[in-house]
């Protein structure tokens, strides 16, 4: 059932709000009708009841975030952020960005607003910490990971750069970390170098990449033109 993750969603966005307002203001940033993940949003938005905007809706008023609407500027509390980090500033950020707020930054830096998720926590989702999971595990949690992940090294730590030049053939390299938008274009150029030309990259900027195991994942019967196997990938997210 999706209505728990729903539910949890809403509470959780509304204990963001500043000063835990009761009745927070909260809205779904998003990129706009020519954004892939359109459909996502506006269903997002529907099911949780959060107005949908874009950059444009939105304005910054000593260091409040306001609502563009007929009737004024209303107060935003809280903005669930479906946008590039890069993207949602570009008085800050990537100053040819059209798509973000002018201002967001310094109106989440002075608590007047909250972004979920956090401005450059995608970072986290880069191939070079997936390294250091069972660590990272035992470190913070005092226990062993419940389900092991891929088998990762990072080529920056010399133990790591020495395994994966001496496996380049039977691992998958990637970028270290992560741009969102940016990764595949890179990770089909590295599979596609002659290893000679691979293993000189790497060691021109070994921190700057990590390599996986490859992984021969399920299969499951799609349509396209007729009927054909697909990898499958489960995806879980957490509230």
């Amino acid at each position: 059932r999706l209505a728990p993750f729903f539910i949890a969603a809403q509470k959780t966005l509304s204990g963001l709000a500043p000063q835990h307002r009761e009745n927070p203001r909260v809205l779904l940033l998003s990129n706009g009708p020519a954004s892939p993940n359109y459909f996502e949003d506006a269903y997002l938005s529907r099911y949780l009841g959060y107005t949908l905007v874009e950059g444009g809706d939105l304005a910054v008023r000593n260091s409040q975030v306001m609502l563009k609407t007929l009737g004024g500027l209303p107060p935003v509390d809280v903005i669930l952020r479906r946008q590039n980090s890069d993207d949602c500033d570009p008085l800050e950020l990537n100053s040819e960005s059209e798509l973000g707020i002018a201002g967001l930054i310094q109106a989440a830096r002075t608590g007047e607003v909250a972004i979920a998720n956090p401005l450059g926590s995608g970072l986290v989702e880069s191939t070079a910490f997936m390294a250091f999971m069972p660590q990272l595990c035992r470190a913070l949690l005092d226990e062993d990971l419940l389900m092991p992940g891929v088998a990762t090294w990072w080529c920056g730590h010399p133990d790591g750069l020495a395994h994966v030049l001496k496996n380049l053939d039977g691992l998958n390299v990637h970028p270290a970390f992560r741009r969102r938008g940016k990764d595949g274009s890179t990770r089909e150029a590295l599979s596609q170098m002659p290893l000679d030309e691979l293993a000189e990259t790497i060691r021109a900027n070994p921190g700057q990449f990590a390599a996986q195991e490859q992984v021969v994942r399920s299969s499951a019967p799609v349509w396209r033109r007729d009927l054909e196997p697909a990898h499958v990938v489960l995806r879980a997210y957490l509230v």
